[in-house]
């Protein structure tokens, strides 16, 4: 997928010509080849043209001056690489005002993507083509080396939420950091001697005959305090 200007041209001996090959947006060019054509129609191979100068060109320019003969060249266009960026409750890059991102990459390339949390958020997990990846040296970018697929990721950040938990007279689950919409159980027993008198969340006194010895928070959504 590209085009060439011109694809078809007849110049008078001596003149010179430049050919400009431009690839499609989702394109790279593959190889370039230029034969030269004698007058019974035989072609020749000039030169071929797949360097990374080549293939990296949008677009590439072929010079042919003083021309003498007859030329021909073929060129061939691939696909690039796709990687798809999705940033839940963030953006790509550390500023951008996009939450979704896509790069072309040729085959064999580098791909760097950049991200961050809106504030507030810190990073849960990193998605890479289905499977989650150790978010450790990931936290502000991934990056892609020799690229020979496509690829999607979606980072995600959430909320933490902090439970804090006291007792008197007993034993408690200790302070919890959780994340936002998970569940977390607290657990409480008396020291010998003594029985449950009180719980108390957030303020708020529960009944203690629907909560004897544990209590659970759903889905966290907001910090809690409890004893």
């Amino acid at each position: 997928e590209g085009s060439i200007d011109p694809d078809n041209v007849t110049v008078q001996k001596g003149m010179n010509v430049n050919c400009v090959i431009d690839p499609a947006d989702d394109y790279y060019i593959s190889v370039i080849r230029l034969y030269s054509v004698d007058d019974q129609g035989q072609e020749t191979m000039l030169d071929t043209l797949d360097s990374w100068e080549v293939k990296s060109a949008d677009p590439y320019y072929i010079p042919i001056n003083n021309i003498d003969k007859n030329y021909r060249y073929e060129v061939e266009f691939e696909r690039k690489y796709r990687i798809d960026l999705k940033v839940i409750n963030g953006r790509v890059g550390s500023s951008g005002e996009t939450s979704e991102a896509t790069y072309k990459v040729m085959p064999g390339g580098t791909q760097d993507l950049k991200y961050s949390g809106f504030d507030g958020y810190e990073l849960r997990n990193i998605d890479v083509d289905g499977s989650q990846v150790d978010i450790d040296g990931h936290g502000f970018g991934y990056s892609f080396m020799n690229v020979q697929s496509d690829h999607e990721v979606t980072v995600t950040y959430e909320r933490r939420y902090h439970i804090e938990t006291s007792v008197t007279n007993g034993s408690i689950t200790d302070d919890q950091t959780i994340w936002a919409g998970d569940d977390s159980n607290i657990e409480y027993a008396p020291d010998p001697g003594y029985h449950l008198k009180s719980v108390t969340v957030d303020g708020t006194e529960q009944d203690i005959t629907l909560y004897p010895d544990d209590y659970l928070f759903r889905e966290q959504q907001f910090q809690h305090r409890y004893r």
